[in-house]
């Protein structure tokens, strides 16, 4: 059962008390969000257990007071109180971090167990170098706005900017000091500041981590900020359009608190990453402009009325479903939750003879992955020695996607490449890489079974003869474990340490064993996810003599079992390493007799169902 771990409870010797950090309240709310769905549901409904730390204020305070005394930030944070009571947990966790200093200390979430990271300052530049590195997945985020207000006030502003344009760094300074020196019309209200509007309420005030101004009393520093936060409110309110360039960051809380206005911000920040996983079209809500076109801001007076009008409506459904005091933090499980379509990932390449018998299973088998409503698109890893080789009008297909692999070679395309091609553009999606004589049937639909975050699965599957298929050595084959032809996983994954070739013999062992030893449970539910193989003659003598890893490497067979059985057992230890793999069939393994066989494609019947593909030829 996943718990949430807080510190209400622990004491500390250290002088400062353990708090959430004031005025910026995504982690708080995020928390309270997690705290009372599972007070009012019963039910915690994250796969894994959840931090509700103030890490905002733990990093402040590191940062600008115990860094000299603590060898790291963990260390700092075990002196508090905050470790022990993680030493009971045995998988990992999930938590919120809204400081943008947060990639400074991966190390220390690593060390703590932390795997799955929701921050508002994540870059799509840096996923997947964090996640290489650390094993960390950072989620997008969004932020909980700090100045809002319920009053509608007519929009008699066209835009407005009110913010710091003083920085340590020197990109948004100068982003933001050209905003302000832009010739802005009479009906824009624009004004500089020359820090964070929140510096005293948090660092002096709260942290004590700065000394205020010794000239300005505190009750005037306060009224002050309520004054400045009144006005911000007027403006705010009255404004058709927000403007929010990046800050230290590259998100602001500024663009977020536009939509309890129902102004439409617009965002000037290039790496600013929205939560993709949520059902959202963020250009319906937001208007981007990039960094170096930032005086475009001046051509906001030319969007229609009934525009405006659309972004408006948007931002009031997305405020009314994700922003309320109820609702906020409820993105996080939309980043868990199943996907109802799967990316089909394999090799592809050109065939000398269009009438042969290898063609038509192929493109038998293609056309049954196309018609499976549960695959999204089909991505070809297409081998050709010149681009002007593919056949773009045969494979003109909405669900058909190529990716053209210039090679001399014939069976060059390693699994690495095509991993990277799917952390890149596939990220939190399920993605299964298979041969291209392999064809799935509606089990795939059982794969939802499976929670791929909270148990790590790594699937390499068996596969299914569509009729009578003979080995090497003219015996039946069999399903058994040192065989599999796809693999399916939630990406991102970890990459081999190996460039392996798909098609190779024992190229399948090789990445099982690889999986197994990155730390994945490497699973095989042959019995619940028909994944149906259609090739007439084996050709694995031909394999041996020209494609043949011969043991260079270790190699890992997969028992064959279902996805009940999976789900009732703990799967990290059942593996046996092994050097040598013969290819019978595992009598040791019960094999189940009740497999569906209705998708099962009757090879006697193949010459009536080439007909479709051969008319494109």
């Amino acid at each position: 059962m996943s718990e949430i771990f807080h510190f209400e409870n622990i004491k500390n010797n250290i002088d400062f008390k353990l708090e959430w950090e004031n005025e910026v309240l995504t982690e708080f709310k995020s928390y309270q969000f997690i705290k009372n769905l599972k007070h009012t549901s019963g039910n915690y409904t994250l796969p894994l257990n959840y931090i509700a730390y103030p890490w905002a204020l733990l990093i402040d305070y590191y940062i600008i007071k115990y860094k000299n005394i603590y060898p790291s930030f963990y260390h700092f944070i075990k002196e508090i109180g905050l470790i022990d009571q993680l030493y009971t947990i045995k998988n990992n966790c999930i938590t919120v971090v809204q400081s943008y200093h947060f990639k400074k200390y991966l190390n220390d979430f690593k060390k703590i167990g932390i795997k799955y990271i929701f921050s508002p300052h994540i870059t799509k530049n840096d996923f997947l170098q964090i996640f290489y590195k650390h094993n960390i997945v950072v989620f997008p985020y969004y932020i909980f706005p700090s100045i809002t207000s319920k009053n509608k006030l007519d929009k008699d502003i066209l835009y407005n900017f009110v913010g710091n344009t003083n920085y340590s760094i020197d990109r948004p300074t100068s982003i933001r000091n050209n905003i302000v020196q832009l010739n802005h019309p009479d009906n824009c209200y624009v004004k500089k500041l020359d820090e964070w509007h929140f510096n005293n309420s948090i660092y002096c005030n709260q942290l004590n981590l700065l000394k205020n101004d010794d000239d300005i009393s505190n009750n005037d520093i306060s009224n002050n900020k309520l004054s400045r936060e009144d006005e911000y409110r007027h403006i705010m309110g009255s404004s058709i359009f927000s403007i929010c360039p990046l800050g230290i960051g590259p998100n602001s809380i500024r663009l977020w608190e536009s939509f309890t206005y129902n102004t439409i911000p617009v965002s000037i920040s290039d790496d600013l990453w929205f939560p993709f996983y949520m059902d959202v079209k963020w250009d319906h809500l937001i208007i981007n402009i990039k960094e170096h076109d930032y005086k475009n801001i001046l051509e906001l007076n030319n969007i229609k009325k009934e525009q405006i009008a659309d972004y408006q409506e948007n931002i009031e459904t997305f405020y009314d479903t994700y922003f309320t005091e109820d609702s906020f933090g409820s993105i996080m499980l939309d980043a868990f939750k199943p996907y109802d379509k799967i990316n089909l990932l394999m090799p592809w390449f050109n065939h000398d003879d269009t009438n042969s018998l290898r063609y038509q299973e192929i493109h038998i088998c293609l056309e049954k992955n196309l018609q499976n409503n549960k695959i999204k698109q089909i991505i070809f890893f297409y081998e050709v020695d010149d681009v002007k080789n593919i056949n773009y009008d045969l494979y003109n297909n909405p669900k058909i996607k190529i990716i053209p692999v210039i090679t001399q070679n014939k069976r060059e395309i390693s699994f690495n490449r095509i991993v990277r091609f799917a952390n890149e553009n596939l990220i939190n999606e399920i993605c299964i890489i298979s041969n291209n004589d392999i064809y799935f049937d509606n089990t795939l639909n059982n794969i939802s079974k499976l929670d791929f975050y909270k148990y790590n699965y790594f699937i390499s599957l068996t596969r299914k003869n569509c009729d009578n298929y003979l080995d090497n050595k003219d015996n039946m084959w069999k399903p058994h474990s040192g065989s599999q032809d796809s693999w399916i996983f939630v990406s991102p994954i970890k990459l081999m340490n190996n460039e392996i070739n798909l098609g190779w013999v024992q190229c399948d062992n090789i990445i099982s064993e690889s999986y197994h030893s990155l730390g994945y449970n490497v699973i095989n539910p042959h019995y619940s996810i028909n994944s149906w193989h259609l090739h007439k003659f084996n050709i694995t003598n031909f394999l041996l003599d020209n494609f043949n890893y011969n043991y260079k490497f270790k190699m890992r067979k997969i028992p064959l079992k279902s996805i009940s059985d999976i789900i009732d057992s703990s799967v990290s230890n059942e593996y046996l390493i092994f050097e040598n793999i013969d290819t019978n069939i595992d009598t040791n393994t019960n094999v189940n007799t009740n497999i569906n066989t209705n998708n099962r494609i009757n090879i006697s019947k193949l010459g009536r169902l080439k007909e479709k593909w051969l008319k494109k030829i």
